[in-house]
């Protein structure tokens, strides 16, 4: 059966901080929402002078989540400019302008949640997710592997140093084609065709 090897500490913190930074200052709003959406947890704000400066979720232990991961007050507001005071708040999504329905540009506004999600899922994928991407890798891996043992096929690099992957495609994707390769034994090179 599958077994899956998370990200550490180190490749987690340069994901966070590097490129997934834009939901810390600018895109919390998305990936709180990801998180609300995918996780079914209430969304807090932080609220300065009337105003959201920053949003996530609270998780049942009653610790704010954000890109960041599982927070103490004091962490959940550590990086936003809170001296002349605050107050942390439960929110909506209609407050925060994220009810896509209502957005003119509906498919773009999905698209960044989603990217969020797929984000967020990335970063925590040891939470309690709904229709969790690892569960359904995990569970495709699984299937793969029991149908390889049956017909004695393996997917595997052609190369040692290529290492073979799995991913989440999208609507172009139509399926797969194979050309037999030079090799010692019969190997086939497997590729994505599209529509």
């Amino acid at each position: 059966m599958t077994t899956i090897e998370f990200l550490n500490k180190e490749d987690r913190d340069v994901l966070i901080y590097g490129v997934f930074g834009k939901y810390l200052h600018g895109k919390c709003y998305e990936f709180a929402f990801a998180l609300h959406e995918g996780l079914s947890l209430p969304l807090f704000g932080v609220d300065v002078d009337g105003k959201i400066i920053h949003v996530g979720v609270m998780s049942q232990a009653n610790l704010y989540r954000d890109v960041r991961g599982d927070l103490d007050l004091a962490g959940f507001l550590q990086g936003f400019d809170v001296s002349s005071g605050f107050v942390i708040r439960p929110t909506t999504t209609k407050e925060l302008g994220l009810m896509y329905e209502e957005i003119n540009n509906q498919k773009f506004a999905r698209e960044l949640i989603n990217r969020a999600r797929s984000h967020a899922e990335l970063l925590w994928p040891m939470w309690s997710w709904k229709d969790s991407q690892t569960k359904r890798m995990e569970d495709f891996s699984n299937d793969l592997e029991k149908l390889c043992q049956k017909h004695g096929v393996w997917i595997r690099e052609q190369f040692p140093a290529n290492p073979t992957v799995a991913y989440f495609g999208d609507e172009a994707e139509a399926g797969y084609d194979l050309k037999q390769i030079q090799a010692a034994r019969l190997q086939f090179l497997v590729t994505r065709r599209f529509n």
